[in-house]
Parts: structure tokens; C-alpha cells; sequence
């Protein structure tokens, strides 16, 4: 199947997913913003230009038929690596937005960043637990790339974990804070709201 109509059908199934009258998912909104978008669309077209530079796969070939394939398949994977993030993530009540540290200092924000990748935080109880929703969007979008478009499971996961553990350092100190920002103060043996539980 061409990734271009694989992800044609994705799209045409999520756009079409809501039944009348029924009351919508908390997570359906959350869903939407991440998977469709003029963010996420330029997001996979710079990533498809990338590897147009680095000729990746070698199969796409070159011009605009290449490029065409892999801006397809880079759509066909985030789409189901964002959909699985979230299905797997509402049953389990995981938070999946990365949400920046509230501890001022350097070393704990970036272990938070880094850490942000397998562990999340549940909605209900406020306890860190591993991110399964995260890691089983990553795994399937992974698979998927390996049995329809090209590459190793193992290598594409890898390098998908590690893009996104740079996009989270990325948000943990992009923008910059206001000098003047603290922490929300909590109360006596809490610690602050966003910082991982050692």
C-alpha cells in the first residue's frame, strides 16, 4: 500500500469517527490538535525535506515522486503514532502533553525533560508511572514503518524516542522564563507540581 493512501484512509477514517449525538471523549480534542494541523503538517513536511536531503529511504528515489512518498509516510506514521499515544493513554488516565518543571534549577529540569519520554504523570492521582501510551504510540508507528514503507523496528523507534526526548529538552528551556517566574508554592513535604518524584 502507498504511504500517500494509507494515510488518505487514516484521515478520512478519523475525520469521519464522530457518531451523531454521541458525547465526545475528554481525549478527542487533545487528539485532534496533535494529529491534524498546520503545525503538524509543516512539522512532517521539514522532516520529509530532511530526509529528501539524506536520499532515506534509498527506495523513495529523488524529485518530487520521492519527496511525494515520504511526506506520505511520515504522515501515516505520526497519525498512528499519535492515535495509539492516545488510546492507550485515555485508558489509563496518562497525561500526554509534555508539561514543563516548576524546580528552578538546571540539573532537575533537564532530568525532567529527559525523563518525560517514559514516565508521565496520571491525571487522577497526580503519581508518575511509565508512559505506556507514549512508548506503545512510538512502537507502532515504528512497526508500521518497518512492514509497509522501510528500515529496522529497533532503529526507527530508537531514533522516534530520541527526536522526542529532544523536543522535550527543547520545551523544557524554549522560551525562556521570566526571571521573575517562581515556583507555585506547595504545601509543607509536597514537592513542586511538575518535578518527577525521586
Amino acid at each position: 500500500m502507498r504511504p500517500c493512501t494509507l494515510f488518505l484512509i487514516l484521515t478520512l477514517t478519523a475525520s469521519t469517527a464522530d457518531v451523531a449525538g454521541a458525547e465526545p471523549h475528554p481525549y478527542r480534542n487533545s487528539w485532534k490538535r496533535s494529529a491534524f494541523g498546520a503545525p503538524v503538517y509543516a512539522a512532517v513536511g521539514v522532516r520529509a525535506g530532511f530526509r529528501q536531503l539524506l536520499n532515506s529511504p534509498e527506495e523513495y528515489g529523488g524529485g518530487v515522486s520521492g519527496f511525494a512518498k515520504r511526506l506520505g509516510s511520515g504522515f501515516a506514521t505520526h497519525t498512528v503514532r499519535v492515535t495509539v499515544t492516545h488510546l492507550v493513554a485515555s485508558k489509563l488516565h496518562e497525561q500526554v502533553h509534555y508539561q514543563r518543571s516548576d524546580d528552578p534549577r538546571f540539573k532537575i529540569r533537564l532530568r525532567h525533560a529527559l525523563l518525560s519520554t517514559v514516565v508521565t504523570r496520571n491525571v487522577d492521582t497526580g503519581r508518575n508511572r511509565i508512559a505506556a501510551g507514549n512508548l506503545a504510540g512510538h512502537g507502532a508507528s515504528s512497526a508500521m514503518a518497518t512492514a509497509l514503507f522501510y528500515g529496522s523496528g529497533a532503529s526507527t523507534a530508537g531514533i522516534a524516542l530520541a527526536t522526542h526526548t529532544g523536543f522535550n529538552v527543547v520545551k523544557e528551556f524554549w522560551p525562556p522564563r521570566n526571571k521573575r517566574q517562581v515556583s507555585v508554592p506547595q504545601p509543607t513535604g509536597k514537592r513542586p507540581t511538575n518535578t518527577f518524584v525521586e
